[in-house]
């Protein structure tokens, strides 16, 4: 079982990026561990036209086996439409709808999706039962909780209305 185990975790790190990638005037940086073996915790960077990016981050309730399982399908899901990945409520709620199968059981997804544009030094930022974001603003070298509005997690039911909170970003944030 330790064995089978080790290579679950393997094949769940292989999932997250092995590089962040470079965006000019941001620095990023990325810390995982798991709580034992494997997990459902993931995040990801992808690259969308125009000088922008989405920022995904999401947790399967449970650890183990199940949760990695759950979350390998929300990053297979999750890549299989890159034309939703300019539009955080969209993309959140395919996601739902992808997981319609597992509404009503105990496992459920928290996400949260952002996408950075570099024209504008914005987020748009969307939130499925997640943490709020944290963001640290140099001007008053403070950590502030950005206020965005969520709905519940993915996998429980129709999620018909999804706001959006933007954020601008200042120099140094």
């Amino acid at each position: 079982i330790e064995r089978e185990l080790s290579v679950v975790r393997g094949v769940q790190q292989s999932l997250l990026p092995q590089k962040l990638p470079e965006i000019p005037g941001v620095s990023l940086a990325a810390y995982y561990e798991t709580s034992r073996h494997a997990g459902g915790d993931y995040y990801d960077i992808v690259p969308i036209p125009g000088n922008r990016w989405g920022i995904m981050v999401a947790d399967v309730s449970g650890h183990g086996a199940a949760a990695a399982v759950v979350m390998a399908m929300t990053r297979a899901v999750f890549h299989a439409k890159p034309e939703l990945h300019d539009s955080p409520p969209k993309l959140l709620q395919f996601l739902n709808d992808h997981f319609r199968f597992m509404w009503g059981t105990a496992r459920f997804v928290t996400a949260l999706y952002c996408v950075y544009d570099g024209n504008t030094r914005t987020l748009q930022i969307a939130c499925a039962g997640h943490c709020p974001p944290l963001l640290y603003r140099a001007a008053t070298q403070r950590v502030e909780v950005l206020p965005c509005s969520r709905v519940v997690p993915l996998s429980i039911q129709e999620l018909t209305d999804v706001p959006v909170t933007l954020v601008e970003l200042w120099p140094n944030d």
